[in-house]
């Protein structure tokens, strides 16, 4: 669409990255207001190995996690 075109490396390096994001600053604080009342689920568009990096970031144990990869898709 903007006529941009990335190289493999450039691709691979943006996946390799997503480990190292932080979790939005609110998001722990949030996460573990809810669960005192909810179970926690997540749903996300990535796969097992990138969401196992951002998990222990969000500062809750989560019940249920269903990644892109689980679903296949």
């Amino acid at each position: 669409h903007y006529g941009l075109e990335f190289s493999r490396e450039e691709r691979e390096a943006l996946a390799r990255s997503v480990g190292g994001w932080p979790a939005f600053a609110d998001t722990g604080d949030a996460l573990r207001h809810l669960k005192r009342h909810y179970k926690l689920a997540v749903l996300s568009n990535i796969d097992d190995d990138l969401f196992a990096l951002t998990r222990p970031k969000l500062g809750v144990d989560l019940d249920v996690v269903v990644t892109a990869q689980l679903c296949q898709s």
